[in-house]
This record gives structure tokens, C-alpha cells and sequence, in this order.
């Protein structure tokens, strides 16, 4: 059975945390659709991979870890008899040291704007759960006189039962007429898959 009030009291002091930090957090479809026409430079999206596992948040979401008999581990839904691996999302041949490139989600950044901006996200594969939580941060280096690097924490909640987040900083630090950005970090699966972000990066001017 999944833990809501668990799961509630989770998301609400994740959502004051962000919003006292001014981070912006959207779903996939509808921010990324009212962006598009400010975006600016380019933009790289890169695959992530599974290399972990949160038997915590599984358990909350009503999953723990299975290990099939050709010895593949699955994140199964608690209920499921010995055995029984309907409903099993995901899989890896292990979990200590894996790194599955693309099996997760996709992740992304890009600056929009201007170079006044920054958003970064991912999107999580349906066969690994939804998104639920992510250690995330981008990093920002403007260039030439006046240049600076800047590290903008994003760290949260995903938007409840979506396959996505996103985040938007604005760049506190001085301005100039080139920009490069780094986002990196984790995000955990509903499943209790532990996604790597793959690091994507961005440029402006492309």
C-alpha cells in the first residue's frame, strides 16, 4: 500500500523549500511549450542511467527490489506473491556499481532569454515509475570581462504523478555575450530507481 501521508508531508516542505529559493518547477508539456520561443543557443539532451536503488522511497510507493531467476533485479509491487513479476517496473543485472546508459529518462538544459535564464529537467521513462524527487543543480559560467561562475541549486520535489520536472533560474551573476552551463545531479523514480543525470550541457551563442 503506498504511503500518502508520508508521501504528502514529503511534498509540501520540498514545495516551501523551492519556492523560498525561487526555483520554478514546471511539468514537461506545458512549460517547455511556453518557452520555445525564448530559447537561445544550444541545447544538448543526454540519456540517464540507473545507478542505484532508494528502497525507501520504493517502499513508500508500494515496490521493493526482486532479483529474477536469470538473476535481473526489478522493482515489483509489495503485494506480489514470491515469484510473481507482474507490474515490475524497470531492471538491471545489478544494482552495486551499474550504469545502464539511456534506460532511465532523458535530461536537459538550455538557456532561453537571452542568456538571462537558465532551465534544465529530465523525463523519466514509463517503465522506471514517475518522478519523485532529484538532487539537482546547474552551473553557469559566464564569459570574458566581467565574467563569473555561478551554481544555482534546484534540488526538490518532482510535480506529483508526472514523468518530469523542470527548473528556471534567473542568472544573478554579471552579464556578457557568452554563457556556458553544466546541470547535474540525480533523480529517484517512484520504483525507487536512482536515475544519473548524464550531465547535460548548453552554450550561448551556439
Amino acid at each position: 500500500m503506498v504511503n500518502t501521508s508520508s508521501l504528502k508531508r514529503r511534498f509540501a516542505a520540498a514545495s516551501l523549500a523551492l519556492a523560498a529559493a525561487g526555483v520554478v518547477s514546471a511539468s514537461f508539456g506545458t512549460a517547455l511549450a511556453s518557452a520555445d520561443s525564448g530559447t537561445t543557443g544550444s541545447t544538448v539532451q543526454v540519456p540517464m542511467s540507473v545507478i542505484g536503488y532508494d528502497s525507501t522511497v520504493a517502499a513508500d510507493h508500494g515496490y521493493e527490489l526482486r532479483t529474477s531467476p536469470s538473476g535481473a533485479q526489478f522493482s515489483v509491487p509489495i503485494e506480489n506473491s514470491s515469484g510473481d513479476f507482474s507490474g515490475a517496473l524497470g531492471g538491471a543485472s545489478s544494482i552495486a556499481g551499474i550504469t545502464v546508459p539511456g534506460d532511465c529518462g532523458t535530461s536537459w538544459i538550455y538557456f532561453q532569454n537571452g542568456n538571462t535564464e537558465i532551465r534544465t529537467g529530465y523525463l523519466i521513462k514509463s517503465d522506471h515509475g514517475q518522478a519523485f524527487s532529484h538532487t539537482w543543480s546547474a552551473t553557469v559560467s559566464t564569459e570574458g570581462m566581467g565574467g563569473a561562475i555561478g551554481t544555482y541549486e534546484m534540488s526538490g520535489l518532482a510535480p506529483l504523478n508526472s514523468a518530469t520536472w523542470q527548473g528556471i533560474r534567473k542568472i544573478v551573476q554579471p552579464y556578457t555575450s557568452k554563457a556556458s552551463a553544466l546541470a547535474g545531479g540525480t533523480a529517484v523514480t517512484t520504483a525507487g530507481w536512482i536515475c544519473g543525470s548524464g550531465n547535460p550541457t548548453a552554450k550561448y551563442p551556439e
